[in-house]
């Protein structure tokens, strides 16, 4: 005997959810373990989509794509690279004035009210002194202070916060060091496939479109959803520029007042620095209090000066932002932070950088791509000329056929 339809469509739909779900969970674990591989195509598309607009505008003036795709990928070679200088100069000199922000610490906390300390050695030795009389009264022994650890019975020494705080920036350094040239190796293979992306830019083009004639989609359906991407990645771009550049000059201005030197460098740097969402904006806080504390010896002068730039970051990358960017993309920022956060797990600082932008694009082909399965609407056929014949005009208007 056969089930009812009604029965078997639950378990249709809970199959299909869990089939969508494995494959969810096999795509991410994929990303995850070719991230080496998958974050240059990445970042190449992106390049190449970006310096495309540039490369036609090149073609005018020296007539060879080759050349016109060398020249664009040098040109954003060396905009990064005096950046990425720009950003480690002034982290080097950051790094300086470490010395001279502990020794002010250690002036700073040593010349705290003493009063708090005299009143805390009081308390404990009224409590000593209790203790030792309930030892008295009742007939049990005191207890007894725990020996000081002496290097002659081999004891370890309790380290202190300020030896923990050295060793964690040191072994941080040491971790920064060792990835550096596999950033750069990274770095170059983008530049070697964003040139080949260029230079065959309209084969790839009509390879893509071929793909659409093939499949299901059609050209119709397809080739609409690509000029969206391309559209938005452009825009969001252009929007990630405008709030950098924003934040930067806001750092600059606030440096200034602070009174720190080269505020407008510090200035390049935000903005540099500001390309890697929230994690940017917390190493600019850092940076900030830290020069603001050398310059001025003041915990409360650093704290402001960290507070200048929260807030910059909150009215410029967050409210700012979101505002252009759903304008633009139409995105929710609740969205697009859980998006950048998941991108950063999986990519690690490459999809920091790309996560947003991935979420854009995730979002318009999600939106996109239920349009893809649907027919693309036909033209209404033309009628015959032996149909045609069949109609008869008469005087009044009216139309009669033929045979009727």
């Amino acid at each position: 005997m056969n089930a009812p339809s009604s029965l078997l469509a639950p378990c249709d739909h809970v199959q299909r959810w869990s089939v969508l779900l494995l494959a969810g969970l096999a795509g991410v674990a994929a990303l995850w373990v070719g991230r080496d591989f998958f974050t240059p195509i990445a970042m190449s598309c992106v390049l190449a989509v970006l310096l495309w607009p540039f490369v036609k505008l090149l073609d005018r003036a020296l007539r060879v794509r080759p050349l016109s795709a060398l020249v664009a990928v040098l040109v954003t070679l060396f905009v990064v690279g005096t950046l990425g200088a720009t950003v480690g100069n002034k982290l080097t000199s950051a790094v300086d004035q470490v010395p001279s922000a502990l020794r002010l610490a250690a002036r700073d906390i040593a010349s705290l009210n003493t009063d708090g300390g005299r009143a805390m050695q009081r308390t404990r030795s009224a409590l000593t002194e209790l203790d030792r009389s309930v030892a008295r009264a009742t007939g049990t022994p005191a207890d007894r202070p725990a020996p000081v650890p002496s290097a002659a019975d081999g004891s370890a020494h309790p380290r202190s916060i300020v030896a923990q705080m050295v060793d964690g920036i040191t072994a941080l350094a040491i971790a920064a060091s060792k990835s550096f040239a596999s950033v750069l190796l990274q770095v170059g293979m983008m530049a070697l496939l964003t040139f080949f992306m260029l230079c065959s830019g309209e084969a790839l083009a009509e390879k893509l479109a071929d793909l659409c004639r093939t499949g299901v989609t059609g050209p119709a359906r397809c080739q609409p959803m690509l000029d969206k991407l391309c559209y938005q990645t452009r825009m969001f771009a252009g929007v990630t520029v405008v709030t950098n550049v924003a934040i930067g000059v806001g750092v600059g201005i606030g440096f200034s007042l602070f009174g720190v030197p080269d505020a407008w460098l510090w200035g390049v740097v935000a903005a540099a620095l500001h390309f890697l969402p929230y994690a940017g904006l917390g190493l600019i806080m850092l940076l900030a209090s830290l020069e603001v504390y050398v310059v001025h010896a003041s915990l409360l002068v650093a704290l402001g000066a960290a507070l200048y730039v929260m807030m910059i970051g909150i009215v410029i990358g967050t409210a700012m932002a979101v505002w252009l960017q759903g304008r633009v993309a139409r995105i929710d920022s609740a969205m697009l932070f859980v998006g950048t956060i998941f991108w950063s797990a999986v990519w690690g600082g490459w999809g920091l950088a790309l996560g947003p932008l991935l979420v854009v694009v995730g979002q318009l082909v999600w939106r996109e791509a239920p349009l893809l399965g649907s027919e693309a609407p036909q033209p209404e056929p033309e009628a015959d000329e032996e149909q045609m014949h069949l109609f008869e005009e008469k005087p009044d208007g009216a139309v009669s056929m033929h045979g009727l």
